[in-house]
């Protein structure tokens, strides 16, 4: 298996979050070196956005570098069940129930955190846009 993996980030925040959790996946799970390339944002409306809300952001492995991303997740979620080799370039939304796991409370800074008393959380985000003609989301 390739030692260092580069993780895509893309779109909103809620995606943004997606692929730090398989950050935190393919890192203590799988027990890869994970950076987290932002190049996608220097030339996209939306902005980068986990800087302000995650604990020890400046402890992760940031790249901006141009490169070419493999993105198909299904292939690359079935090589990681079987432990096969993996490309290390990887793009993708990785929304998975098994990736979202490894994304913790404890990830996120204080200050995002304050005005809550509750122990659990739970958040909807409802969206139609482009979900309501989508063929992948049903």
């Amino acid at each position: 298996m390739s030692e260092n993996i580069f993780i895509e980030l893309k779109g909103g925040l809620g995606n943004q979050l997606f692929q730090y959790s398989f950050h935190n996946y393919l890192k203590f799970k799988k027990n890869f070196k994970v950076n987290l390339n932002i190049r996608w944002y220097e030339f996209n409306k939306r902005p980068f956005l986990l800087n302000k809300f995650l604990r020890n952001f400046e402890n992760l492995n940031i790249d901006k570098k141009k490169r070419f991303f493999y993105g198909n997740e299904k292939i690359i979620s079935s090589l990681l069940d079987n432990d096969f080799y993996i490309p290390s370039n990887l793009s993708g939304y990785w929304q998975n129930t098994k990736y979202a796991n490894y994304l913790k409370l404890s990830d996120f800074n204080d200050q995002l955190l304050k005005y809550s008393h509750e122990k659990d959380y739970y958040i909807f985000h409802i969206r139609r846009g482009d979900f309501y003609k989508s063929r992948d989301h049903s």
